[in-house]
């Protein structure tokens, strides 16, 4: 709307909004994720009253990120837009008491914030200035409507393992859904995610947009999310909410054959452990270590009575650091999904070479397992002259995820 569209035979306002501090403040906490900082419009929310007195706050962090939370609660006269410096409300509403409601009037490019405490006064910028994302969003045509946890759960399964060095491979600094797999890598580990319901829709999250859409996504879980694209953004809307992302120019990273197929892989050995004991471990041989090197080694000869070792070389002697590793084998009645790879794995004919010992990078197995629960189904297998480590887990929403680590030559 433009200021020649608002109304102004109301006395001494064009637009009148009248909210609890509680519905307010509700509303900011979603709008704040995608406010920008510059020194113009994008550091203020815009809030707009429409023809039916429906309010709503829309923000912006150019050039990536749009929001529209609508203000339940909320009462209206007039019609049209102002905008408040976002810094400035979020401090003043974080010292209103909740028991306080709250009145906006704007008149003539002036706001007035009135609580039974007194009155503050801002600056409203013009709103005809605001970034065009609705007119983008009125474009934009339906792609899929998903269960907002499904979404929420895939996409946090596969995060860590984004990379975030932009400046070499950019395509990788993204999640990514396409041919029924959700995943991401960094090229040295991957994150691959199965669920039927990513089988017909593609989408990329660049790493910068996931707190904003990751809270979106948490904020209305319980609800199907709506899925729009145009060829330069995604719109994601849920009870009223909307959320755009622009999309990255970077063709997604392809799969290699035999990974996309890791879900049916039977690793060669497999380790069922106890998640708080190999992190304690790793933990433990770490502070005896060099602060540069990342370089672990696990070793377990097949048929060995004694639990697995976890190693690491010592910055104070040529004595390398050692630390057994509690292993959690499962009750047989009480399998699961995960448990069936290591049953699977003793199935297989041992005529392969024993998976002994194999050193990998213990900050991509921390990041692999920070999800899991309380055991961590490890397998290592050697496919070729390559090793991998091989994580295996199935959530509640029946949701399949394998990560894959590669082993240090």
């Amino acid at each position: 709307f433009s200021q020649q569209n608002r109304t102004t035979n109301q006395g001494d306002f064009t637009m009148k909004i009248v909210v609890s501090k509680n519905d307010l403040k509700e509303a900011l906490n979603l709008a704040q994720n995608v406010l920008g900082s510059s020194a113009d419009i994008t550091s203020h929310f815009v809030f707009e009253i429409d023809d039916k007195k429906n309010v709503s706050i829309l923000s912006c962090e150019p050039p990536r990120l749009f929001s529209k939370v609508p203000l339940t609660g909320s009462t209206a006269e007039g019609e049209g837009q102002f905008t408040v410096d976002g810094k400035r409300l979020l401090l003043a509403v974080s010292n209103i008491a909740d028991t306080e409601t709250l009145t906006f009037t704007e008149n003539q490019g002036t706001v007035k914030l009135a609580t039974t405490k007194g009155t503050l006064t801002f600056s409203s910028l013009d709103p005809s200035s605001f970034p065009s994302w609705l007119t983008q969003y009125a474009e934009a045509k339906e792609v899929k409507k998903i269960a907002s946890e499904l979404l929420h759960e895939g996409l946090n399964a596969v995060k860590n393992f984004i990379s975030v060095d932009e400046t070499r491979r950019p395509e990788l600094c993204q999640a990514s859904i396409k041919d029924g797999l959700l995943y991401a890598t960094d090229s040295f580990s991957m994150c691959i995610v199965k669920n039927p319901v990513f089988s017909d829709f593609e989408l990329k999250v660049h790493f910068k947009d996931y707190p904003a859409l990751l809270k979106f996504l948490k904020t209305h879980q319980g609800y199907d999310v709506t899925l729009s694209e145009t060829d330069k953004a995604y719109f994601f809307t849920a009870e009223g909410s909307l959320l755009g992302l622009m999309k990255t120019p970077f063709t997604p990273f392809k799969i290699p054959g035999n990974y996309a197929q890791s879900f049916d892989w039977t690793p060669r050995r497999v380790w069922i452990l106890d998640k708080q004991d190999l992190l304690q471990s790793i933990n433990f041989l770490g502070a005896g270590a060099d602060k540069n090197d990342f370089i672990m080694a696990l070793e377990h000869s097949e048929g060995s009575m004694t639990e697995p070792t976890l190693s690491m070389d010592s910055s104070n002697s040529n004595d390398p650091l050692v630390v057994s590793i509690k292993q959690a084998i499962p009750e047989t009645e009480a399998l699961d999904f995960p448990m069936k790879m290591y049953f699977d794995s003793l199935k297989v004919e041992e005529k392969k070479e024993d998976v002994a010992k194999f050193k990998f990078n213990f900050l991509y197995l921390k990041k692999a397992i920070e999800n899991l629960g309380n055991e961590v189904v490890l397998g290592s297998t050697k496919e070729g002259t390559h090793g991998y480590m091989l994580l295996r887990d199935k959530t509640a929403l029946d949701t399949d995820i394998v990560s894959i680590i590669a082993w240090v030559r």
